[in-house]
């Protein structure tokens, strides 16, 4: 199993957990900022869950 996949796929999991949480706390975000960073995480979670994919399917 190659491991720089699964450690790139834990670095974005980690950025998009700290996007969320950075989003939930601020009481000034508006609709704008919201929507972008949702779309931001779905990004971050779907590369993420790619990288994983990848490094799972070059196991053989």
């Amino acid at each position: 199993m190659n491991r720089r996949p699964l450690l790139l796929a834990l670095a974005l999991v980690a950025l998009a957990v700290t996007i969320a949480r950075a989003v939930v706390t601020h009481d000034g975000v508006g609709a704008l900022e919201y929507a972008t960073s949702v779309a931001l995480i779905g990004l971050l979670l779907l590369g993420a869950f790619r990288l994983t994919r990848r490094a799972i399917d070059a196991r053989g």
